[in-house]
């Protein structure tokens, strides 16, 4: 199993015949990080609209949750925070003192 899952990038020397391990450049790295970054958010986006579609969230919660999506992907090295989300649903006014009386 774990040679599935650890590959190694090896080349071979033409002369001696030495494996040379090859590690990713700086900039190869950066790519990346970024490429799985955008993998992570648009899997979000598909698991927000599947939701929708099950009838677990509602129109204008897949609306917000679209949208944050679309702002992380066009921050660098941003990604979607519990928190954020949190903000964007906080309940405020004359609800929350209704609730909160009732419990």
């Amino acid at each position: 199993m774990d040679a599935l899952t650890h590959t190694e990038r090896v080349s071979v020397c033409p002369n001696c015949n030495t494996e040379v391990p090859n590690e990713p450049s700086p900039r190869e790295l950066n790519d990346m990080r970024h490429e799985a970054r955008l993998r992570l958010l648009k899997a979000q986006k598909i698991s927000y609209w599947k939701q929708f579609e099950h009838g677990m969230v509602s129109r204008e919660a897949v609306r917000k949750l679209v949208e944050l999506v679309d702002t992380a992907a066009d921050i660098k090295d941003a990604f979607i925070e519990t928190e954020e989300i949190k903000k964007t649903w906080q309940v405020k006014g004359f609800l929350t003192r209704v609730v909160s009386s009732h419990i």
